[in-house]
């Protein structure tokens, strides 16, 4: 009945003997280990069927119970003749002499191979599951962002479209309405690109995303401004470039073009109602990556309290009938997904320069010395000016007041490209910056700028001007 019950329960009971190495086994652990009945047992030949990954393991823990006293419970793979595997639970105890001395170690084996097997089958099911989970939620994740950039991406060239059709209806010349017919059809033919694009942004999804190999970034800007045609007409917005430090990028042509769309109608459509929107876009090498910036002379974000919103999903930060808070989520997203970074730089517009310019002006204007003042809102319109009147020295001012902190082009852009005109100048200039900043690194980086005379912190205070303009 003993035998009966051990085969049942899958139970087999042993002893060894810590002296000479013999077993004494119950009939269950000759099956469980599949030796031959009544066969006479020792450690070398249990070692024999203990596959050889758990040898080490079961000497280990055979030695550690003589040493400590202690048998510490563990489980082993048993490699039978015919080369099946079963598993085996062991739990022991040991018997000392007198002298505290090891003597026997009694114990049983359990076969837990059945447990072991379902245990294996339920985590292969949990990881499948997990898995799947996993694919699945990338589906869906990827679902989502289609639709985002489909509704998105369509948006703008279904609204110039909109907006060619009122300025069509309401010209009156029979040769603007041509004008305006063709970018009908530019427009047309960039939405169905569009619309192609977006299609195969499918199959993209499915075999990962494609890259294409050198794309040119002034023809994708071509694009963009043909998409944005009735926008550009409307706010006669200016978009001033230079691709000449890196010309083209390996890209993901339907992203790169999502997001020259997306940033340049942000400029745009958060434009400042004070000024012509201008944007400039630059591009260059930096270890081996190609760096895009993208800046403008809007409105501008308060990232002090809205930079880590600034790209999520469905954040708004200004009031405007179109403001949906997805272009710079889509964006991220799809710089993120190339590898890529994006970060932002910004400004809120309080008006603050319009103050200076007017105090300014009206300081200048006192002094009978000053004949002729010329304000500029950016770096870029004064720099385009300059080069106009580079031979021209009655145009060409006397000093140049410049601030560092201005949109589209800052101090700094500016000097580096004053610092080429200066050989073909009709007349010497002098420049002073005239800063609120008083930021030790502005102070320092102006200071290695040898073409800058002064750094004046704003207000700029009538005895200041007055010597300047005396040291002329």
């Amino acid at each position: 009945m003993l035998n009966f019950a051990e085969e049942l329960a899958m139970i087999g009971y042993w002893q060894l003997n810590v002296a000479n190495g013999s077993f004494i086994w119950s009939n269950n652990m000759y099956r469980i280990f599949g030796f031959e009945m009544g066969i006479t047992m020792n450690f070398d030949l249990l070692l024999s069927h203990t596959h050889p990954a758990d040898r080490e393991l079961v000497m280990h823990k055979k030695q550690n119970a003589i040493d400590t006293k202690k048998f510490e419970k563990f489980t082993q793979r048993i490699l039978h003749e015919d080369g099946e595997i079963r598993f085996s639970e062991i739990v022991g105890k040991v018997i000392t002499d007198k002298e505290g001395n090891a003597t026997k170690i009694i114990g049983s084996s359990r076969d837990i191979t059945e447990e072991i097997l379902a245990q294996q089958k339920i985590l292969e099911t949990n990881k499948n599951l997990e898995e799947s989970t996993v694919k699945l939620t990338a589906q869906n994740k990827q679902l989502a962002e289609f639709n985002q950039i489909t509704s998105h991406n369509l948006r703008a060239p279904v609204s110039n479209l909109n907006a060619l059709l009122k300025l069509y209806n309401k010209t009156q010349s029979e040769g603007k309405k041509i004008e305006i017919f063709e970018k009908f059809e530019i427009v047309i033919e960039r939405l169905t690109e569009t619309l192609n694009a977006l299609v195969e942004t499918i199959t993209i999804k499915k075999n990962g995303v494609e890259i294409i190999p050198k794309l040119d970034f002034e023809q994708v800007l071509l694009k963009t401004k043909q998409t944005l045609a009735a926008t550009l007409i409307e706010t006669k917005a200016k978009i001033t470039y230079d691709f000449s430090k890196a010309k083209n990028v390996d890209y993901n042509p339907i992203y790169l073009e999502s997001i020259f769309l997306n940033l340049i109608s942000n400029a745009i459509k958060y434009r400042s109602p004070d000024r012509v929107p201008q944007i400039f876009i630059t591009s260059k090498k930096d270890n081996n990556r190609t760096v895009l910036e993208f800046k403008d002379n809007g409105l501008g974000i308060d990232l002090k309290n809205h930079g880590n919103k600034l790209f999520g999903l469905n954040q708004v930060f200004h009031k405007h009938p179109e403001s949906k808070g997805i272009g710079l989520f889509i964006t991220k997203a799809q710089v993120l997904a190339m590898g890529g970074s994006i970060t932002a730089e910004s400004d809120v517009n309080i008006d603050d320069d319009d103050v200076f310019q007017y105090t300014i002006l009206h300081t200048l204007q006192v002094h009978k010395s000053v004949n002729h003042i010329i304000p500029f809102t950016d770096g870029a319109e004064a720099m385009t000016f300059l080069k106009a009147n580079i031979n021209n020295d009655q145009e060409l001012p006397d000093v140049i007041f410049l601030d560092i902190n201005m949109p589209v082009m800052d101090g700094y852009g500016f000097m580096q490209q004053y610092e080429s005109l200066i050989p073909n100048l009709a007349k010497k200039i002098t420049v002073y910056i005239l800063s609120s900043s008083v930021d030790l690194v502005d102070f320092d980086k102006t200071k290695k700028i040898n073409q800058v005379t002064d750094y004046i912190v704003k207000p700029i205070r009538d005895n200041q001007l007055t010597r300047i303009l005396a040291e002329l």
